[in-house]
């Protein structure tokens, strides 16, 4: 096969393997070193191990970070970090892409950025929404981003107090936290530090309107 013929073909999927050349079944050996050849020339951008996607120039639709993250690891949902950075949580923007997951714990690097998901089990793995648009993507519901950021994201070894959350971490615009939602989700995350940490966070919420 030519470039120019994958390119035609794989034009409109944001992700792909060699084995969708033959609607999933294996791809020729021939096929593979073929792909790694368009790597090193340029041609393909290599997510991860046998995952690929055109260069941006080459594609009918657009491709980023945000819609890449899912397809890349699948289950998976846009939370932590950089979830509370992007509902404005937290100051800081967040460089890495950061993710929950009911698979390992990875990290993938690539053209796009840098990914990294946690994972979590099973029945916590919820309150997350799909965002259509340019870049689609499943991000966490403000509520779940600050749960899973307790659960995943704070060090165990560092007590959860107002001051670690104010000063450490310097969260901000508690009234874009829904109270009813997060008293939800925390009745369904049973564990002692989150529902800790979701005290803590519904005592802020409170002290902010005042």
């Amino acid at each position: 096969m030519k470039f120019d013929q994958l390119r035609s073909r794989m034009r409109r999927r944001l992700t792909f393997r060699p084995s969708d050349l033959h609607g999933g079944n294996p791809a020729k050996a021939h096929e593979i070193v073929q792909f790694s050849h368009w790597v090193k020339e340029k041609k393909l951008v290599r997510l991860k191990r046998g995952l690929y996607t055109l260069f941006p120039e080459d594609r009918a639709t657009p491709v980023s970070a945000l819609s890449l993250a899912e397809p890349l690891y699948r289950p998976s949902y846009i939370s932590l970090a950089y979830a509370l950075s992007h509902y404005g949580l937290i100051p800081e923007a967040v460089g890495a892409m950061t993710c929950v997951t009911t698979l390992k714990t990875a990290r993938f690097s690539n053209l796009f950025g840098s990914f990294l998901y946690q994972h979590v089990h099973p029945r916590y793995f919820f309150g997350f929404v799909w965002r259509p648009g340019d870049e689609p993507h499943w991000m966490a519901l403000p509520e779940k981003a600050v749960l899973d950021f307790i659960h995943l994201g704070i060090p165990a070894s560092k007590p959860l107090t107002e001051r670690l959350f104010l000063d450490n971490y310097r969260f901000q615009n508690f009234k874009s936290i829904n109270g009813v939602r997060l008293k939800s989700f925390l009745r369904r995350f049973p564990r002692p530090r989150v529902q800790k940490g979701g005290r803590i966070l519904l005592r802020l919420m409170e002290n902010s309107r005042d």
